[in-house]
């Protein structure tokens, strides 16, 4: 299936970028574009029904504008190229974009400009669901539209507060602002604003039961928006119609007209409201017919991957797996939440991506101000040697000394450029190990935790079973609140500077701590572990680091261990007097030695265990570098097929307690 699916994701990006060939060289061929103008309506034209075009647009008018040295126009193409990034939920990248528009505006002064990209970060805020963050952008544009005296802005404005309340359910506050807006756009000529104002009071009314209401206000704007300037909006203003009689109950009419809305959306190749339309039939059906419901579903979740809509397509994979459960059928719903947690992961890693290549962006624009910083001081005492050579005639003396003295500032000054350059690398490597460490040991106890949560919503469990659950997911939240609290402690040392934190501590006792983190996952594949560890020895070193690597070498053990194998931890007295080796073997699938010999360094790439479970390859690295910091040593043995063993020496032993 996994094959079949990749062979179907290349063959939409083949057939995707040939459309775009294709859209590409027609356009040109007929009407070259020579305007920033006229980038702006191919992207606009495109950017809904084929996305990689819209983009592909959005850089060329970028480029004429920065060649005609147009800051408004390339405010606009920054806009534009957000809206996409952000309707294909790249929210990081959006907001990157729009930020990069609010300079430019600054530097026009132009206050409707910089009022309106805050908008559209209120709205990124909104559509991951930080209501109160998009309410403090969109308060902040409407005092500047109210300043400028700007009545769309302004109605914009309370319109986009109204939406942040509805998504937090104060229809009541809600609805004040959209009589706001409403009286004002009585003032003014017939625009989508307006029709966005009869759709959220539709909204509102269906979701507080005034159906007559609801429907009254979507027709009115139904009757406005039926024609080509507004049909995008004409296909939302259906389906909130239908979705108005399906919550009354008249799932037929709600069909039928949910039905024409999914047809002008195809007809006019907006995916968006496409995607929109089947999950508002799915919701029609989801109580009466779910196999039509889930034949809606699935339309949409292959739409949404199509257009790369991956925020839409997370939230159509929760919905199927809900009507599954609904159903009865957990096996499909654990494939599909199966999926979902898939995309949740490549989405979250392409945000960090994108956070970290914008960290780097803002450390090199420091850098490079820093250059320009220090070429201005060169420069201005270049000038101010200039002047004093007009004295030398007369005070040769007096000019040597200030010779001196302007040499031995500059060297200062390089000194402490150069501590400070030292301090800034030191500063990030230890920012990137903590990262790299909350990331690998957060995953697998978060992952366990909503499992369990997953658990809870199944209302067959009886109630010892759902006890028992509580009870489990009470141990692994104190297990990983254990693990996060180290972490966390571990991050403050690394950042203050403290590599080892030396103490002494009890190693049977981390060892049965990890135990504990690790128990659901080792009886999910029918692992044994048995241990070996006496309870009366002590050992001074980092504690934290100790756990870590204990932690790390389990999680891997697990991993790479199939079902019904067995796992061995313990530790024997080492080769030097006061060592002691420490121990992690399995039955698993083991490694060639080729492979084993990279296990410990950077460029070794994470392979999937036996269930298909994810790694970072981080692990083993950060172990030995922990090893190494407590004057020990580690090393791996393994065989293809008759498992892996690491050992390891740590710190010094005490002896007995």
């Amino acid at each position: 299936m996994q094959a079949i699916g990749a062979i179907r994701y290349l063959l939409t990006r083949w057939i995707g970028l040939a459309m775009l060939v294709i859209i590409t060289t027609t356009a040109f061929a007929g009407n070259t574009p020579k305007t920033v103008e006229d980038y702006e309506k191919l992207v606009i034209q495109y950017r809904f029904s084929v996305p990689d075009s819209g983009v592909f647009y959005a850089k060329k008018g970028l480029e004429l504008s920065r060649r005609l040295r147009n800051k408004k126009g390339e405010a606009v193409m920054l806009t534009h190229w957000g809206i996409i990034d952000e309707n294909q939920g790249r929210f990081s990248a959006a907001r990157q974009k729009y930020l990069k528009a609010i300079h430019l505006y600054e530097q026009i002064k132009n206050g409707d400009g910089i009022a309106g990209e805050i908008i559209r970060l209120g709205v990124v805020e909104m559509r991951q669901g930080s209501f109160d963050k998009a309410t403090g952008y969109f308060f902040r544009a409407l005092r500047m539209h109210e300043k400028n005296n700007n009545r769309p802005g302004i109605m914009e404005a309370n319109i986009t507060l109204a939406e942040a309340y509805m998504g937090q359910s104060e229809y009541d506050i809600a609805l004040s602002y959209l009589k706001t807006a409403e009286s004002i756009s009585k003032t003014l000529p017939l625009s989508g604003l307006t029709l966005y104002i009869y759709n959220n009071y539709g909204v509102v009314y269906t979701a507080t039961g005034e159906i007559k209401k609801a429907i009254n206000y979507y027709e009115k704007g139904i009757a406005l928006s039926n024609v080509p300037q507004y049909a995008g909006l004409n296909v939302t203003l259906l389906n909130g119609l239908g979705m108005a009689y399906a919550k009354a109950g008249n799932t037929a009419k709600a069909a039928e007209i949910q039905l024409t809305s999914l047809e002008r959306a195809r007809r006019i190749k907006n995916y968006l409201r496409e995607l929109q339309t089947l999950n508002g039939l799915a919701d029609t059906y989801k109580l009466q017919d779910a196999d039509k419901a889930l034949s809606y579903l699935k339309q949409a979740v292959t739409l949404a991957y199509q257009k790369k809509a991956s925020k839409i397509a997370i939230e159509t994979l929760q919905r199927m797996a809900a009507i599954y459960q609904q159903q009865g059928n957990y096996k499909a719903a654990f494939e599909v939440n199966r999926r979902e947690r898939a995309l949740s992961d490549s989405l979250f890693n392409l945000a960090r991506a994108t956070e970290i290549a914008n960290l780097q962006s803002s450390y090199d624009l420091q850098k490079s101000q820093s250059s320009v910083e220090k070429l201005k001081y060169v420069n201005n005492e270049q000038r101010s040697q200039q002047r004093v050579t007009i004295f030398i005639a007369i005070a040769v003396v007096a000019i040597l000394v200030i010779v001196i003295i302007f040499y031995a500032r500059i060297r200062a000054y390089n000194k402490q450029l150069q501590q400070l350059n030292a301090d800034l690398v030191a500063s990030n490597q230890s920012k990137d190990k903590l990262f790299s460490v909350l990331g690998h040991d957060l995953r697998a106890p978060l992952a366990t935790l909503k499992n369990f949560l997953s658990l809870l919503e199944d209302d067959d469990l009886t109630a010892s079973e759902r006890k028992q659950v509580v009870t489990e997911l009470q141990h692994n939240c104190d297990s990983s609140l254990d693990v996060l609290n180290k972490l966390l402690r571990w991050g403050q040392l690394q950042l203050k500077g403290k590599q080892v934190n030396a103490v002494s501590f009890d190693p049977a006792e981390i060892v049965a701590q990890n135990l504990r983190l690790f128990k659901n996952a080792a009886a999910e594949k029918q692992i044994i572990i048995n241990t070996k560890i006496a309870q009366d020895i002590t050992l001074y070193g980092d504690a934290d680091h100790f756990d870590f690597i204990i932690r790390n070498l389990l999680s891997n053990a697990i991993k790479f261990t199939g079902t019904g194998g067995y796992i061995m931890v313990g530790c024997l007295a080492g080769a030097e007097e006061g060592e002691l080796d420490f121990y992690v073997k399995d039955n698993g699938v083991g490694m060639p030695a080729e492979q084993a010999a990279q296990v410990f360094k950077r460029l070794n790439a994470s392979q999937r265990g036996t269930h298909g479970e994810k790694g970072t390859g981080l692990g083993l690295m950060l172990s030995y570098e922990f090893v190494l910091a407590n004057n020990g040593n580690i090393k791996v043995s393994s065989e293809p097929g008759k498992g892996t063993s690491f050992t390891f020496t740590f710190g010094h032993s005490l002896g007995m307690l």
